[in-house]
């Protein structure tokens, strides 16, 4: 079930963002990051997590093992 997209972005803001890169690396929180992607609401919030996750120069091969 979706939030409201004021509700996510108040939980996005408070919970995950500047956290995002460590979240995806660790393999429990993996999942949690997938489907906080799966859910955003417009491009707005997936521009925030994309700019997150795409900071640090080895985001990516992090991320994929690379």
């Amino acid at each position: 079930q979706r939030s409201t997209p004021d509700l996510y972005q108040k939980l996005f803001t408070q919970y995950f963002r500047g956290k995002l890169f460590i979240l995806a690396l660790d393999q429990a929180a993996n999942f949690v990051v997938q489907q906080l992607i799966a859910s955003v609401h417009n491009t707005v919030q997936l521009q925030l997590i994309f700019q997150e996750l795409t900071t640090r120069d080895d985001t990516f091969r992090k991320l994929f093992g690379m």
